[in-house]
């Protein structure tokens, strides 16, 4: 059973740990500027239009809105007109691969250093400090997408991107935004700890946990009770599932190792951080969640005692 302790200094610490959390201001800049250059000059190739926002979409964790301050790639998703799949799928060679150069040499005039990425599905372009991965896509009746594959001589693949961000902001809402805040909370607890976790297994079972988890109506005086409970939840995870399936797109979201030890041992971590709070040991507190979400928590030697 999680302590239940409401300290002012529990809520500002947290709040802080938000704000720590949220991507600066300058790689925003950069994302929406790439982005719009690269949507431009695909939109000006394929549709023939003028336009750096239309048929564009933010996938991955940035388009659902769970990545972290420090995040170095990005997800882009381009859709094309359906004469091209028609035109392409006819090709009797490798249709996927043939979509994958036309798309990168359309890139490539505004970004010459873009390559097909080795996965076979993305057009990649390195920056300093970023990394788009844009991944051409072909919009289906059912609001699927199909995107090319070109290993094994060229396939076409379907992918449900947008039931996925429609799914977390739509839970999120209702939780009014705490579903991302824990998501980001133990993103960096994932990076901090080197857990073995995909983004995605974190958002499906942060979701979960919010369909049973008590305290779903608090904010931040509960934060340190929401981390330590869903550690004991991640804990508590049998080890031998292999996947989960992803709200909305209901794709498999496969396990990348065994995360529960690590959950067990910040769980510790936690409940330590709470008695200590309650004992009004600020200090020492800080000291502990520090060991769970590292240096995005402020220093610990410079909280009160």
């Amino acid at each position: 059973m999680t302590i239940i302790f409401y300290s002012p200094s529990i809520a500002q610490r947290f709040k802080a740990l938000m704000d720590n959390l949220q991507i600066d201001g300058p790689t925003e800049n950069a994302i929406s500027l790439q982005a719009k250059a690269i949507t431009q000059q695909i939109n000006a190739d394929f549709w023939g239009i003028e336009s750096d926002t239309l048929n564009r979409y933010f996938i991955g964790s940035y388009g659902r809105g769970t990545a972290i301050k420090g995040i170095d790639d990005i997800d882009l998703a381009m859709e094309l007109p359906p004469a091209l799949l028609e035109e392409y799928q006819r090709n009797p060679h490798n249709g996927a691969e043939a979509l994958l150069q036309k798309v990168q040499g359309s890139i490539a005039r505004v970004y010459p250093q873009s390559v097909i990425g080795e996965d076979g599905r993305t057009i990649n372009i390195d920056f300093p400090n970023l990394k788009f991965e844009v991944l051409p896509v072909f919009r289906q009746a059912d609001q699927s997408y199909l995107y090319p594959h070109a290993s094994y001589g060229g396939r076409w693949r379907i992918a449900r991107l947008l039931p996925e961000i429609q799914a977390i902001e739509a839970i999120d809402q209702k939780h009014n935004g705490k579903i991302r805040h824990l998501v980001k909370m133990m993103v960096a607890w994932k990076l901090h700890n080197h857990v073995p976790i995909s983004g995605l297994l974190l958002e499906t079972l942060a979701m979960d946990f919010f369909d049973f988890w008590p305290h779903h109506d608090q904010t931040y005086p509960y934060y340190g009770v929401m981390t330590t409970d869903f550690l004991q939840y991640l804990s508590q995870q049998d080890r031998n599932q292999k996947h989960w399936l992803a709200r909305g797109s209901e794709q498999f979201v496969y396990r990348m190792g065994t995360f529960e030890n690590q959950a067990q041992q910040s769980l510790e971590v936690a409940r330590t951080a709470l008695r200590l709070e309650s004992e009004q040991q600020e200090k020492k507190a800080n000291q502990q969640w520090h060991r769970i979400f590292g240096d995005f928590l402020s220093n610990p030697d410079t909280s009160r005692e």
